[in-house]
This record gives C-alpha cells, structure tokens and sequence, in this order.
C-alpha cells in the first residue's frame, strides 16, 4: 500500500555550491521525493546547475525541472524547480546534500518520503505566468498505468507557501521558499489524464513537475505482480536504457 511517511522543510542556503539537511526515512518499499529550488543569480537558460541530490550518500535521479519564468520553452528567469527521487532509501536519519558546480544564489529544498513503492509510470512538467492571487494552477499528466498514486512538485515566486486546491492534498510547504510536494492522497484510477491542483495568495510565476507511482501490490496499486512474488525476491532494482524508469527485477 502506497502511502505518506514523513516531510522535512530544509529551508535554504545562500551563495553556496552545496546545502544539507537531514531528513528521517522509515517502512517498506520507500520512495523519497526531493524537491528543490536552485537561484543562480543570473541568467540560466538550460538549469544545469543544480547538478546532484544524494541522501546517505546514495545518488538521487532527477525526474524533471521546470524555470519559474518558462515563457513556453524560452526561460526568463534564474528560479529553477526540481524534482528529484530516491528508490528504496536507507531507513533512518540521514542527511540529504544538495550540490552545484559553482556557487550560486541559493539553493532550497523540501523533501517527503512514502512506503509502498513499486515502480516509476510517467511524468509532466507546467508553468504559469502571472497567475493571479487564489487561482488555480493545474498540472497534468497521462498515466499509464491503472490506480497510480500522483505527486506534484510546484514552486510560486511570490514568498508565500503553495496550498492544495480540489483533490489535491499538500505534504510540506514552504513560505521562504514557494516550494511543496503534494499528492493524490490515493489512488487515481483508470489511466488517462489526472491532475493536482496549487495555488498561493499573491500574484505569482509559477512550475511544477508532476509524477505518477504505481503502488506495491495489494495496496489498491494494480500494474503489479501479485504479493506472493514480491515475498520471494530480493529487494533489488533495475533501471531501463530506453526511458530510464525504475522497476522491480
């Protein structure tokens, strides 16, 4: 069964290349799900500067990112969002680094952890340009997979803390840094197109990276082998060459 663990908000650094911060992971079959936002101070075109996210030294995988100021593929501002996750994270408290190749602005980060994870299905990435206060920002994507659990990563310019609009519940939310995961608070259904919903109370750009996850079997996950076989394999992962997801050997 898919469900919430633990949310950590680990605030933020300023003119740094590396920020830390320690987060405590607990259950079977957990995801990690790190969210960050990297400032550079100047323009940055490609967000190629947040460059690795680890947690007890395991490397993390980047699943998207977003500009804050997008404008429809041509990026305007130096505020990036990213959506980074961890596969079967060490239970404990350990410490997630955040890393750049240069100092930069700042470097911010929310984190949340959850148990019951099977495998990757799909991803989408959105933005919003001057959204007006308590509107909507709905983000999209397609799963793939039947009785997904979906969770979103948004991030407002507005120093205010993203709240969760219609069916969408929120995890951890940052003021300081605009920044939230949010989730589904269950399963979503048949595949096909689903969404979260965001918003904050002032004039905002936003980006949001959107994800879907297929539960463990007999959690209401569907897409999964049946229990019996999961209780007779190593806990292992592989990760595919063509689209780079991770699945259960």
């Amino acid at each position: 069964m898919f469900a919430f663990d633990a949310a950590t908000d680990g605030s933020f650094g300023l003119a740094v290349s590396s920020y830390t911060y320690a987060h405590t992971c607990s259950g079977a079959d957990r995801f990690l799900v790190v969210a960050v936002l990297g400032e550079t101070g100047f323009s940055d075109a490609t967000g190629a500067l947040i460059t690795g996210v680890t947690y007890n030294g395991v490397a993390a995988t980047l699943w998207g990112q977003r500009c804050q100021g997008d404008n429809g593929g041509a990026p305007t501002s130096d505020r990036w969002c990213y959506f980074w996750y961890l596969v079967a994270p060490d239970t404990g408290t350990h410490d997630v680094v955040i890393t750049a190749p240069i100092a930069i602005s700042a470097i911010g980060s929310v984190c949340a952890s959850y148990t019951g994870f099977d495998s990757l299905d799909a991803v989408s990435t959105d933005f919003a340009l001057a959204l007006a206060a308590n509107t909507d920002f709905p983000n999209t994507l397609t799963t793939v997979a039947n009785n997904c659990w979906t969770i979103l990563v948004a991030m407002d310019n507005a120093s205010t803390a993203p709240t969760a609009g219609s069916g969408t519940t929120s995890r951890i939310s940052s003021a300081a840094l605009g920044l939230a995961i949010l989730d589904s608070n269950g399963t979503v259904g048949a595949a096909g197109a689903k969404s979260l919903h965001v918003e904050c109370t002032a004039l905002a750009d936003w980006a949001g990276i959107i994800g879907s996850i297929v539960p463990t079997a007999g959690g209401g996950g569907g897409g999964g082998k049946p229990t019996p076989y999961y209780a007779q394999q190593a806990r292992q992962w592989r990760r595919s060459a063509s689209s780079g997801l991770w699945t259960r050997r």
